[in-house]
């Protein structure tokens, strides 16, 4: 992001293949989940909620009423066992609601 602001090139993203496997659970957020929850808290969540969905909405309010001091983007992907289709959830929220 910070390679972006200001320029006046086209910004080139930083692009990396992960491999997955059915049952794999993916967390993308931003550091305004990250400075207002530990690692632990956030584990916990994850581990609690297996839909993605409410995963977010859990992660994203728990960071909120943390001091939500930032703004706040989660991604929850899971990779389904059985299918092996990809579900996701995302949102983006800052202290005055949903962006």
């Amino acid at each position: 992001m910070t390679r972006c602001l200001g320029s006046q090139e086209t910004p080139k993203p930083d692009l990396r293949l992960i491999p997955y496997t059915s049952g794999d659970r993916f967390l993308i957020c931003s550091d305004g989940l990250t400075t207002e929850i530990d690692d632990v808290t956030i584990g916990e969540i994850l581990l609690s909620e297996r839909d993605p969905h409410v995963a977010v909405e859990k992660l994203v309010d728990e960071a909120l009423s943390g001091g939500g001091r930032d703004n706040v983007t989660v991604i929850v992907i899971n990779v389904d066992h059985e299918t092996e289709e990809v579900h996701h959830e995302g949102m983006h929220r800052c202290g005055l609601g949903l962006i």
